[in-house]
């Protein structure tokens, strides 16, 4: 019976889940396993041999679903490269 009243609650103050992406990534990752294990990334961009992949993950704010979500509910990650291996994870 108790709960009846702890699902309420729980729907009341939600979930937020946190980024998975920086779980994954380590330095001197090379860039083949950097996608094989984080997927494409949402924006690439390079200058010489720099790259810099964006990862951006939706962040949600109820566990009843996303209608709740705006823009701002997107956590991003960026991965700087050089020479095709990680050499800085976050701005």
């Amino acid at each position: 019976m108790k709960i009846f009243y702890v699902i309420p609650i729980l729907l009341m103050f939600g979930c937020a889940t946190a980024p998975t992406v920086p779980a994954k990534v380590y330095l001197g990752m090379d860039k083949h396993e950097l996608i094989s294990k984080c997927g494409q990334p949402f924006q690439k961009s390079a200058k010489g041999d720099e790259e810099v992949y964006t990862y951006s993950e939706l962040i949600y704010d109820t566990p009843i679903g996303n209608w709740w979500m705006t823009k701002s509910d997107r956590s991003s990650l960026k991965v700087k490269m050089k020479n095709g291996k990680v050499v800085q994870i976050g701005d």
